[in-house]
């Protein structure tokens, strides 16, 4: 018994870690909260039926199992009802392994389970700790397990020590879950967060280069498929170095940071701003026709331009940009090529004598 006790937490820590593991690569798909739900609850009841054909005979038509964990660990790390779905798959599933007294017994502690973790949820929502709460959660579910064995058996020596084995087995087991479940999540919340930093730049908070090449390769295949209308405009700050050469770099990093915060208030969320490196920047259009592009960059044009940057005790500077547009489909009908249209409009921009824009 106690090689199958341990047979269903290997194979417990197994289902946990690859359900964790096809959770985080399915979000990379922005999926909706509808297909979220549907598979965090089949999930659940895919790992609970697995649980079930796993099941450690305590006597002649009677099992135990863990197939109340996973219930546990979906209601308490990501949603009730998808726990509920769950514990719907898990009761269907019952009835294929057999019909009894005992199947409807378990159906019972389900619901059973579904309620009470309700309950200690509602009087728990102010306890911290997700493992205080997860270990009443799996108290809970084991003293009702041991109810519906204790119903359906006949209370000898030999049982007492078998529940009091299982008790055991199930406080570990629902422990070290919790334990994974925790580790994992909190292990796939740092790469998010450390991807995130990886694509924002570090002095104006905009999207880094490699966020724009990431959404630059993004609207190009998408234009190719269904040839859908985008922009990209190119900024670059007029006479930058000598900022940096007159007044310190110090002084060259307030007007960056400034910059950075005029263009996205004077775009907001018409288009994706990006700083691509030192004194210049991009925005990126999605769905916007050429008028509203050429107007929303001038509005940006003439912001900076009668903007005053304090670099300083009575140091005041006026900045300009010049910018270069380039459109799919109206001034280029090659996707490929939007980019570097757009880097040559900046340069023609600057050789008419910059503070403008071309496109």
């Amino acid at each position: 018994m106690l090689n199958q006790f341990i047979i269903n937490v290997s194979l417990l820590i197994s289902l946990i870690f690859m359900y964790v593991t096809f959770r985080r690569k399915l979000g990379q798909f922005h999926p909706s909260p509808l297909t979220l739900y549907l598979y965090d609850g089949v999930s659940g009841g895919l790992m609970g039926y697995v649980l079930m054909n796993f099941s450690i005979l305590l006597v002649e038509g009677t099992f135990i199992d863990f197939r109340y964990i996973p219930i546990i660990l979906i209601f308490l790390f990501i949603d009730n009802k998808a726990a509920i779905l769950s514990a719907l798959l898990i009761a269907a599933a019952r009835f294929f392994i057999g019909i009894s007294i005992s199947s409807y017994f378990s159906i019972l502690i389900l619901s059973l389970l579904i309620l009470g973790l309700y309950v200690m949820k509602y009087f728990a929502r102010k306890i911290e700790s997700i493992y205080l709460k997860g270990m009443i959660m799996v108290i809970y579910a084991t003293f009702l397990y041991t109810l519906y064995f204790i119903n359906l058996l006949d209370v000898t020596t030999e049982i007492i020590l078998i529940l009091v084995f299982f008790w055991l087995v199930s406080i570990l087991g629902g422990l070290f879950a919790l334990f994974l479940m925790n580790y994992l999540r909190t292990a796939e919340l740092i790469v998010r967060k450390y991807e995130a930093e990886a694509t924002i730049d570090y002095l104006t908070g905009l999207s880094n280069v490699r966020k724009f090449y990431q959404l630059l390769d993004y609207y190009t295949k998408k234009s190719k498929v269904k040839e859908s209308p985008w922009a990209i405009a190119m900024v670059d700050i007029d006479f930058f170095k000598r900022v940096n050469d007159t007044y310190g770099h110090e002084a060259g990093d307030i007007v960056l940071i400034e910059v950075a915060r005029l263009l996205e208030e004077v775009v907001d969320s018409e288009a994706f701003i990006f700083r691509k490196g030192g004194e210049e920047f991009t925005a990126i259009f999605p769905n916007t026709s050429l008028e509203k592009v050429v107007h929303s960059m001038e509005a940006c044009r003439k912001a900076i331009e009668s903007h005053i940057f304090n670099v300083g005790q009575l140091n005041e500077l006026h900045i300009t940009i010049s910018i270069g547009i380039c459109h799919f489909s109206e001034t280029t009908t090659s996707v490929d090529d939007v980019m570097a249209n757009a880097d040559e409009k900046l340069y023609m921009a600057k050789e008419r004598g910059r503070n403008r824009l071309v496109y």
